[in-house]
């Protein structure tokens, strides 16, 4: 058990965290400490969190595991000389003070951190975003303690679930950026029985880290974000409760090449899976595509069905055929197969070979073959959360998706990929040729989101099948937190916007030799989204 520690403890606060330490001491295994020096240095004060940490440690004998708020490091370097210098002359006093284990930042894992004798790794199972949260926000910090005492309670009572007619067709995202353990499945288990019965499979992410002192190396972290300990306990207990699968996510598109040359990271690897497989999980996402075709993992976890990840854009039947010979049980289609429903009529066709589940994305707001797409999926790895490209001091979307999206263009179908259903029989059209509308959804964080009601909808209704029989509004694919409130008819009720909805299907994102959304929405024509300016 490796315990967290929290600034502003009251002494109150601080009788109740030292009897948890006695309760479970023979567990404890470490103490994690925020390390505040340049170039990883905050505002708070820590010099009375400092020295309560050193009294704790000393008494009740714990080792103390240093970690560095990462959220402030992406203009620092570890090739700078000023920056190492101040490094490793405000280090060497807690090196000193007794901290011998840290946690290499992800930001600096070419630093050579042997300078420090002795020094040892110590490899995280949570992000480092969460391990601030629980430094800084105490009811986060305090919940966290009764986890690790407790554990989760996987007792619930087995409901008779009310079957919709689109019974397993949702693959639906994990909220991986929320903080707090339990939420996610309060919400989950507050849905409607319809809704609940259309969902295939859960996905969430959760990192694979390697650091055997010489050699460090990640892989699996596309969204920045990952699932904390707690919520995959959750997961598992939906699985149990409501016969849900739930499907681990490892999609980074650069899969470190040790996967396959280091026999003790891939064993490493190996043990990573092991854990969540023992568990119970059944599917998993892999994008290492010659990891895959060596059938290693398929021999080594016989249970496991294999997905291939979206950003493997599979957008034609070649595609889909050379992927269902590497060894995927489930294939991940591309986005821009949404608009091109008679590429998945050959697709459907020829599955009739393979019988392959196939998953569409559904909710994909990104422009078709957004230029930008490849660099931001590896800033979001290299920043370590998926919310610094839009926001503070690392905002990079002022350049890109920013400006059509803050732009009268925003409005327009065009400006992402995904699904607007005209009627039930649209969506049983795609449903003729795909198996699962997969949605968007990990980079939710319920802590803000929630207000009124824990409860998941679609599109503001109880259901997707609810959603096809009372919306009028033709609205996008998305999973919401509040029940839709008046509905009005909007473009979509024109005859002109049904002619549209029509058109979506088949138009292959080829824009510039189209232009029906600026028509019909009264738009001067433009051939690209990259030339609009923001218009705030």
């Amino acid at each position: 058990m490796i315990i967290p520690s929290n600034i502003y403890l009251t002494e109150d606060e601080k009788i109740e965290y030292e009897k948890f330490i006695k309760r479970n001491h023979s567990k404890i295994k470490g103490v994690l400490v925020l390390i505040n020096l340049t170039p990883f240095k905050s505002n708070l004060k820590f010099d009375d969190y400092y020295a309560y940490i050193t009294k704790i440690v000393k008494q009740y004998n714990l080792k103390a595991i240093g970690f560095f708020n990462e959220t402030v490091t992406i203009k620092f370097s570890p090739t700078l000389k000023d920056d190492i210098i101040s490094f490793e002359k405000e280090f060497i006093q807690y090196y000193k003070a007794g901290i011998k284990t840290i946690i290499r930042p992800y930001s600096w894992y070419n630093y050579n951190f042997y300078k420090f004798d002795k020094l040892n790794f110590h490899i995280p199972t949570e992000s480092n975003k969460l391990n601030l949260i629980r430094v800084i926000k105490k009811e986060i910090f305090f919940k966290h303690l009764i986890f690790l005492e407790k554990g989760i309670d996987k007792n619930y009572t087995k409901r008779e679930i009310i079957q919709s007619k689109y019974k397993n067709t949702l693959s639906l995202a994990h909220t991986d950026s929320t903080y707090s353990g339990k939420l996610f499945y309060e919400c989950f288990k507050n849905n409607s029985d319809k809704f609940i019965s259309e969902i295939d499979d859960i996905y969430f992410g959760k990192e694979f880290i390697y650091d055997d002192g010489l050699k460090y190396l990640t892989y699996g972290n596309v969204m920045g974000v990952s699932a904390s300990d707690e919520q995959i306990e959750y997961l598992f207990k939906i699985q149990d409760e409501f016969n849900i699968s739930i499907s681990l996510t490892l999609n980074a598109m650069n899969a470190p090449l040790d996967l396959l040359y280091d026999k003790e990271v891939l064993k490493a690897f190996m043990k990573f899976i092991k854990v969540y497989y023992d568990k119970g999980l059944r599917v998993i996402t892999i994008s290492d595509i010659h990891l895959m075709k060596t059938g290693i993992l398929q021999k080594q976890f016989p249970l496991l069905r294999f997905k291939n990840t979206v950003n493997h854009k599979i957008s034609d039947t070649q595609s889909f055929v050379n992927f269902a010979n590497l060894g995927y049980d489930y294939i991940q289609l591309d986005r821009s197969l949404s608009r091109n429903i008679s590429e998945l009529k050959k697709i459907k066709k020829e599955n009739e070979k393979y019988k392959k589940k196939l998953y569409l994305l559904a909710s994909e707001y990104c422009m078709y073959n957004c230029p930008f797409k490849d660099e931001h999926d590896l800033i979001n790895e290299q920043l370590q959360d998926s919310h610094f490209y839009f926001n503070d001091k690392f905002k990079l979307s002022h350049i890109s998706c920013d400006n059509w999206r803050s732009s009268k263009a925003s409005q327009l179908p065009r400006i992402g990929v995904d699904i607007i259903l005209k009627d039930e029989k649209m969506a049983d059209d795609y449903l003729c040729y795909i198996d699962v509308f997969k949605m968007s959804g990990r980079m939710v964080n319920l802590d803000t989101e929630l207000r009124d009601s824990q409860k998941m909808f679609f599109c503001g209704y109880d259901s997707l099948e609810d959603k096809l029989r009372n919306d009028i509004e033709k609205s996008r694919f998305y999973i919401s937190y509040r029940q839709r409130g008046v509905v009005k008819e909007n473009i979509y009720s024109t005859k002109d916007g049904q002619n549209l909805l029509d058109i979506l299907t088949n138009c292959k994102n080829q824009c510039y030799d189209c232009h029906k959304c600026e028509d019909v929405f009264g738009m001067e024509h433009f051939d690209t989204l990259i030339d609009i300016p923001s218009e705030f």
